[in-house]
């Protein structure tokens, strides 16, 4: 969700203030599709208009296993493309983990305690909307309401104020606070790092991680390809 936190944050430092959907129109007006995500696609171009289900099936089985997340790459791009590029990534996620849970490798009870995650995989999982609507949905339940939550408590027990905007009514105003996905010290820091030692993953030049070969039949064994 930190992409599209910095893709939100920055768009609204260029317009100052808007509502979600100002947001979503100037996203609209930007473009998604970029020549890294079209060749991340096996369908090629990317609209806000694609249904669900059509980036679906654009999506590899392998998505991000070998080039792994290309997180510098992603950064440097504008607000429209890095929150498709979320969306991507989460449907992603979303595909490779359903292989897993149809072969019982795990179930949905793995998942207690990640609510956010599972609440998102439910999200993604309204196919015939529009990838224009789905970042409707996100932004307000897994982006906006958690930040405003998250940074008003720090704030209220007296920790470093993290608050990237604010609301008045249905407008959001930009504050100062700068947002750079991927550079907030994290579990998930801790887990690839350690996943990287065990030799299931390989550090790639620039940060980043990627799939290493131990990796990847890790990964065939869950999913019962081995």
């Amino acid at each position: 969700m930190s992409l599209l936190l910095s893709a939100l944050s920055d768009t609204l430092r260029d317009l100052t203030e808007a509502t979600v959907d100002e947001v979503l129109a100037e996203w609209e007006d930007q473009g998604a599709s970029t020549e890294m995500i079209d060749k991340m696609l096996s369908g090629g171009h990317l609209s806000f208009s694609d249904k669900i289900s059509q980036l679906m099936e654009k999506i590899p089985d392998d998505a991000f296993l070998d080039e792994g997340l290309m997180a510098d790459k992603i950064r440097g791009q504008a607000s429209a493309p890095r929150a498709a590029y979320a969306v991507l990534l989460m449907l992603a996620c979303k595909k490779q983990v359903a292989r897993l849970w149809e072969n019982n490798h795990i179930t949905k009870r793995d998942y207690n305690g990640f609510d956010q995650v599972m609440r998102a995989f439910d999200i993604l999982g309204n196919q015939e909307k529009s990838l224009r609507e789905i970042l409707g949905i996100l932004l307000v339940e897994m982006v906006i309401e958690p930040h405003l939550s998250t940074s008003l408590r720090k704030l209220g027990q007296g920790q470093k104020c993290s608050l990237r905007f604010f609301p008045e009514g249905s407008i959001l105003r930009r504050t100062g606070e700068n947002v750079r996905a991927g550079y907030s010290g994290s579990r998930l820091g801790n887990v690839l790092n350690f996943l990287s030692d065990a030799g299931y993953l390989a550090r790639i030049k620039g940060g980043g991680f990627q799939v290493a070969p131990d990796g990847r039949d890790l990964l065939a064994i869950m999913a019962g390809d081995k």
